[in-house]
């Protein structure tokens, strides 16, 4: 018995794997403004001036932000358990984001914070070039 895949389905699954190749996966960002309000599932784009600038979802959707606004920004690791992998805190850090990259601005002035950002995007672009990173 011989089972064909239509055409259709084929096209489909092709689509997705040029459109999505491996190690192509885009860093995840989250911020917490002032306000309390947090936005996530962004794309950091960088610092221009006084002002952060994130991608959102859609190819439109740019989000600026005065650096004073913005209390935190956290680069949010991919959750993943090994089996038998040694890993101290088992499944608890992808639960609870204890693997994320964190820059709490909190307490910290204009400038400091322009330095954090400045850290932060830095560390990204190092990050996606696939290079071992440091803070």
């Amino acid at each position: 018995m011989v089972h064909l895949v239509p055409r259709f389905v084929f096209t489909s699954l092709l689509g997705v794997f040029l459109l999505a190749p491996p190690g192509a996966a885009q860093q995840r960002w989250q911020i917490t403004l002032s306000s309390g309000t947090v936005m996530w599932d962004l794309a950091l784009v960088g610092l221009r001036g006084d002002t952060i600038v994130f991608q959102r979802a859609g190819p439109d959707s740019v989000l600026r932000l005065p650096v004073m606004r913005v209390d935190e920004i956290r680069l949010v690791q991919k959750s993943e358990k090994r089996q038998f992998a040694p890993d101290g805190q088992g499944t608890g850090n992808g639960l609870t984001g204890g693997a994320d990259v964190v820059w709490s601005m909190t307490l910290l002035g204009h400038d400091e914070r322009l330095r954090a950002i400045q850290q932060a995007v830095k560390y990204s672009e190092c990050r996606m070039s696939n290079a071992e990173c440091s803070m």
